[in-house]
This record gives C-alpha cells, sequence and structure tokens, in this order.
C-alpha cells in the first residue's frame, strides 16, 4: 500500500445478531428465544469448507436462516448499507448461485428488511443477465459489497429492526457460501470507498 492511499476499513465484529431458521415459505420465526446468538458484520451461516467457524450447522435440505439486530440512531438520518450474499472468490467456478440477477440480492432471493421494508438490491448489476461462463472473463466492478456504494436508506429517530432472510438452497442445491453482510456505512466519492457511519449502536434486542 501506497504512503498516503486511503485505506478502507469498517469494524464489524460489534455487531449482534440473533439467528433462526425456519422451512421454506415462513414469514418469519415464530419464537426468537431459542435463536442462536452470532456477531459480525459479515456472518457465514455455513461454508463449504467445514473446517471454517460458523453459526449454523450444515442444512441437509433447504432452510431459511433468519437474522436480526438493532441499529440506533439518536436522530432521523439516511445512512448506507452494505449488504452482500457472497465474496466472490477468484478460485470460485461458475456456478448458478454466483449469477447476477437484476433487482435480485442473489439468485436465491435474499432480502434485507429495515423496520419491516424491503431495502432494494440494484436495479441493474453490472455483470446482470450474463451466464456464469462470461461472468468468469469479466472483471469484478460492483460484484463485491466493498466495491460499490451502499444501499441508501433512512433511519428513524430511536432503535431500528434489520431483518435478513436468506435461504440455504438454489434450485435443491445447498449453497457453497451460505452467508451475509451487512453493515451501516457512507460512502466517500472522493476515494470510491466505503467509510464508517458515526454515531450508531448496534443490539440484538432494542434497550
Amino acid at each position: 500500500m501506497a504512503a498516503g492511499e486511503p485505506f478502507p476499513f469498517l469494524r464489524g465484529a460489534h455487531i449482534p445478531w440473533r439467528i433462526a431458521t425456519t422451512e421454506p415459505g415462513a414469514d418469519g420465526p415464530a419464537d426468537w428465544t431459542t435463536s442462536t446468538e452470532a456477531w459480525g458484520a459479515t456472518v457465514y451461516l455455513n461454508h463449504h469448507w467445514h473446517e471454517l467457524p460458523s453459526w449454523l450447522p450444515l442444512a441437509p435440505k433447504p432452510t431459511l436462516a433468519w437474522a436480526r439486530t438493532h441499529i440506533h440512531s439518536e436522530r432521523e438520518r439516511e445512512v448506507g448499507l452494505a449488504i452482500g450474499f457472497n465474496t466472490p472468490s477468484s478460485s470460485d467456478t461458475p456456478r448458478p448461485e454466483h449469477r447476477f440477477v437484476d433487482g435480485q440480492w442473489n439468485p436465491p432471493g435474499s432480502q434485507v428488511l429495515l423496520n419491516g421494508k424491503p431495502v432494494a438490491a440494484p436495479a441493474k448489476w453490472d455483470m446482470g443477465g450474463l451466464s456464469t461462463k462470461e461472468q468468469a472473463s469479466t472483471p469484478w466492478t460492483d460484484a463485491s459489497w466493498f466495491n460499490r456504494p451502499p444501499a441508501k436508506v433512512r433511519l428513524k429517530a430511536g432503535w431500528n429492526e434489520i431483518l435478513v432472510r436468506t435461504p440455504s438452497h438454489l434450485n435443491g442445491k445447498r449453497l457453497r457460501k451460505w452467508m451475509f453482510t451487512v453493515v451501516p456505512c457512507e460512502w466517500d466519492a472522493s476515494t470510491g470507498s466505503l467509510v464508517e457511519a458515526d454515531g450508531l449502536r448496534f443490539s440484538a434486542e432494542p434497550r
């Protein structure tokens, strides 16, 4: 890294989550009291490298994971939400789960809801509509959450609920990386990078 160049970094270990699972098609967990506690801006629910620590056990059949946290803001304000459901690796072989579908966060149809309302995915991905083979020879631009401006959302004064809904399978096949990233931030247009959003605090349960 050259001296004087920006060093993008977002804290994440301080963000707590409660994670529960349901059958596909459920509207949400009926009971959060038995949910799993997790931490991080990026949460690996389960990874195909099974030796990596994961927050949930392997899902042998299609399952919905729900993750919930709360953000407190002293005032109503607009912030960014960096959102992603896969971190592409240069060694990834082209797979249907890695395709970019315009208007969706990922092919299985994962969602992020702020205070009960879905946060819209990009209407147009740079690689939207490309086959997985075409993607393999196309430079990444907005493929990773840390390379693109965050989704703009408006927080109300007080506690705001973030709810993540993400399936474990696509077309009956288990995802290699069942994961999500959600972290409040700002976009620095001068450096083309994400920066911290100050003045926020987090709690798995508002208090």
